[in-house]
């Protein structure tokens, strides 16, 4: 084999590996690829459900879940599941859920998924009653936040006075953390119309 078509083969083996390997991560980053890392998190929350929980076609926030498990997010075309503890029982049983799929990932965490969806509950209910305080500190919203094992409180203006005031009259917490979240207020226009016809004599 003379150097031109030894140059030639080397080159052609190169491209070669440098289109499968793109190809490769082609997939992995594909629509249909992320779809089967959501389908696999489904798999997780279904195996959970019980058979009455199925047929009435509840959420996955109705589900109520082992006291291992954290909850689960996907990121880098990865499942993350948060296991208390590493809990190698905790472990040990989503596997035999989903199997030994190489795309996921068991992660620590401190709090049970159920602890924080019951807080979360009764959350709720003070940001319904407590209208009044929660317009003095300008509370907004309150979600569970996955990646962080945390209930999440908004607040307009996240200070120093609003978390207090949120922690001596609502809740103290360490499952708690607080994010700034800025809502506009929604200008309402009077009805013009209205008001002259009101306003107009009999």
């Amino acid at each position: 084999m003379n150097s031109k078509n030894l140059y030639f083969t080397i080159f052609s083996l190169i491209l070669l590996g440098f289109i499968s390997s793109c190809a490769e991560n082609s997939n992995k980053c594909s629509p249909s690829y992320a779809s089967n890392i959501e389908q696999l998190n489904e798999k997780l929350y279904d195996s959970y459900a019980n058979v009455a929980v199925r047929k009435n076609n509840t959420t996955s926030d109705d589900i109520i879940t082992p006291e291992y498990f954290g909850g689960s997010y996907v990121k880098a075309n990865k499942l993350i599941v948060m296991v208390k503890k590493g809990s190698p029982k905790g472990i040990e049983d989503i596997k035999k859920r989903l199997g030994t799929d190489s795309n996921v990932t068991f992660v620590s965490c401190t709090y049970s998924l159920q602890e924080l969806k019951e807080l979360h509950a009764k959350l709720k209910v003070s940001f319904a009653k407590k209208a009044a305080l929660r317009d003095e500190i300008g509370w907004v919203a309150v979600g569970i936040r996955p990646i962080q094992n945390r209930i999440v409180v908004y607040l307009n203006n996240a200070s120093n006075k609003n978390i207090s005031k949120f922690k001596n009259e609502i809740c103290n917490s360490d499952k708690i953390i607080f994010d700034q979240l800025e809502i506009e207020p929604i200008e309402i226009q009077k009805d013009t119309a209205k008001d002259e016809k009101v306003g107009s004599p009999s």
